[in-house]
């Protein structure tokens, strides 16, 4: 598989990315704000760890980059795309989710591992972690995700939600969920289901020496999207 991977200004993600990538044995090529095109790219993942346009909005600055139109193309192709932190927040600035990314509640920064609650999803990658439980990093100050009533009762009918906190198997989290977000949301599909945005970082726990390496769970499922899609 030929995975693309976005490298905005200031991001700390892209070398995870590409480590996860090679882990599985894709190949990976990054592309930059000013490309317009993916080639011949199988599945599309925008990394975390940027503050690019934070300072008026989180991606406010991002989304008006050229590589943008690339990144709706793809979507709209119905290959898989990959939104992580400040990638998630950039598929709600472009409307390719629902939503958005709000700060924080405590107007902190927070990080630390989280416990994550995989949702019954049809039609995804994901059905596999269903009822499942992933211990994930989180490290965000926008991280509070906000929708409306309305969009909550559509989310809910398309099973759109892909995962929420939860305090059960989380290791330094004290509440159900200490982020805010509307009905405890940490990921969200698109109709489509090929579209995923979450805030949680899996990529960061993925090798050896760490206390969770659940991060390697979800690109093993996440990764077999191609497949179920074609």
């Amino acid at each position: 598989m030929k995975v693309a991977v976005i490298d905005f200004p200031g991001p700390n993600g892209v070398k995870d990315i590409e480590a996860v990538c090679h882990m599985f044995g894709h190949d990976s090529e990054v592309f930059g704000p000013k490309d317009t095109s993916f080639k011949d790219a199988d599945s599309l993942i925008i990394p975390g760890g940027y503050s690019y346009g934070d300072v008026i909005r989180p991606s406010a600055l991002s989304k008006t980059c050229q590589v943008c139109g690339a990144i709706s193309r793809f979507a709209k192709s119905g290959k898989p795309l990959l939104g992580i932190g400040n990638g998630f927040q950039l598929l709600c600035e472009l409307g390719l989710l629902p939503g958005v990314l709000i700060h924080n509640p405590t107007l902190d920064f927070s990080s630390g591992i989280v416990g994550v609650e995989v949702q019954k999803c049809k039609g995804n990658t994901l059905s596999s972690l269903s009822d499942k439980c992933l211990n994930l990093p989180i490290a965000c100050y926008y991280g509070q995700y906000y929708i409306d009533k309305r969009t909550t009762r559509i989310l809910a009918k398309n099973e759109q939600v892909a995962m929420r906190y939860s305090a059960r198997f989380g290791v330094n989290v004290s509440g159900d969920n200490f982020l805010g977000s509307v009905g405890n949301i940490a990921a969200v599909f698109n109709e489509a289901k090929n579209v995923l945005g979450m805030m949680v970082h899996p990529e960061r726990v993925i090798g050896l020496n760490q206390d969770t390496k659940d991060g390697y769970l979800f690109f093993k499922v996440w990764f077999d999207l191609r497949n179920n899609n074609d």
